[in-house]
């Protein structure tokens, strides 16, 4: 294209045209140089934003920049790889929940533990379904009790972990493996013998729960735990 920047000022100016799925990589590339970072932000989401320029943004002087190439879906491994060493939380807590962050990436993100930012980046990796089941393991472990909690809802945690957490001392914890999709029966019979609503609640409404525990708990002297499961059982068509 020989004059881009009438062609921007022709097409409504750079936020329109960052913003505009049908312009071109070549005007995208010119704007990922845009003074205005919101600009700048703008190009990253455009569906026609190339690897090229992702790249060309992972040394970008604003943090947000930075933090919206971490949550980009499209970002190459090598950049996802670098952003693991910046300073910034909002940065980290971005890497931490993208799907596409590499394994060691991760693994590198959940050792952050010297600080309150530290631990709000570790709670993101526990939450990640593509965090390696080892680190899971590790955070599952942990002293930090939202760490384990997080852990006990993550689809990916492994059956072993969900046995482990299931004797956790914390309430949530055990709830959040109740919820789990992964847990298994055993342990969901295992769990609806609790005194707690927080897991109780959670043991009815997961289809995985054996008839008869819900059966136990359909006599349970709690007149709202007997109702929910007598309801339970009448959805699953197992009402005698």
């Amino acid at each position: 294209m020989k004059y881009p920047r009438i062609w921007i000022a022709a097409h409504g100016g750079p936020v329109k045209v960052a913003q505009n799925p049908d312009t071109p990589p070549e005007i995208l590339w010119l704007l990922s140089t845009d003074p205005d970072s919101a600009v700048r932000r703008l190009v990253i989401g455009n569906p026609n934003v190339t690897p090229k320029i992702l790249v060309g943004l992972a040394d970008d002087r604003s943090h947000w920049v930075r933090a919206s190439l971490a949550a980009h879906s499209r970002t190459p491994d090598a950049v996802l790889e670098k952003l693991g060493d910046d300073s910034v939380t909002q940065v980290l807590v971005e890497l931490a929940a993208n799907l596409n962050t590499p394994p060691k990436t991760l693994k590198k993100l959940a050792r952050l533990i010297n600080s309150r930012s530290g631990n709000s980046i570790r709670r993101t990796v526990a939450m990640n379904p593509s965090t390696p089941a080892g680190v899971l393991a590790k955070l599952a472990n942990d002293t930090y009790v939202l760490l384990p909690q997080k852990v006990a809802l993550n689809p990916s945690t492994t059956v072993p972990i969900l046995r482990k957490l299931a004797n956790h001392v914390n309430v949530v914890v055990r709830g959040n493996v109740a919820r789990n999709p992964k847990t298994p029966p055993d342990v969901l019979r295992k769990l609806s013998r609790a005194r707690f609503s927080d897991i109780l609640w959670p043991v009815m409404a997961n289809p995985h729960t054996p008839v008869d525990a819900l059966r136990e708990l359909a006599e349970d002297r709690d007149p709202d735990v007997a109702e929910r499961a007598v309801e339970v059982l009448d959805e699953r068509g197992e009402l005698l």
